[in-house]
């Protein structure tokens, strides 16, 4: 004897599935820019968010220790354009770090020598990791990523 068994309703595809309203995408973002980490503590991920903040923060104040510069955008050939504004970009994606930093009044002049450089290097890619932590807590508050 074979049961018939309830029809089970449509399931919604993601792209069908109801998104957030904005206001509850932008604090966040807003958040995990300013200090690494903190989107995800907002979003009730405590141990991505201080995997994130450990991570970044050190890598930032190991490239502040090794002597890094800050870029400052500047024009001329193309080269040097893409770079300084690349490095910039990358610097001001630190958030509060890079603006308390400059705050401060830290500088550095252009030293020839490998340490510099990597501390220069450093600063740009905590930057760079930290824009890859807000695009991933904007992910999460989005519903485009599930919540692991």
């Amino acid at each position: 004897m074979v049961m018939a068994s309830k029809p089970k309703p449509p399931e919604r595809s993601r792209a069908e599935a109801p998104r957030p309203k904005l206001s509850a995408q932008i604090p966040p973002v807003l958040l995990a820019w300013l200090v690494p980490g903190a989107g995800h503590y907002y979003l009730k991920r405590p141990w991505h968010a201080a995997a994130l903040l450990l991570s970044i923060a050190g890598m930032f104040l190991a490239g502040l220790a090794m002597q890094g510069r800050m870029f400052t955008p500047m024009t001329g050939d193309l080269f040097t354009t893409i770079m300084t504004y690349g490095g910039y970009f990358g610097d001001l994606c630190n958030g509060s770090l890079y603006l308390l930093t400059v705050w401060f009044g830290y500088e550095q002049d252009t030293v020839p020598g490998a340490v510099h450089d990597y501390g220069t290097k450093f600063i740009v890619c905590a930057g760079f990791l930290n824009l890859l932590a807000i695009v991933d807590a904007y992910e999460i508050a989005s519903g485009k990523r599930a919540r692991a």
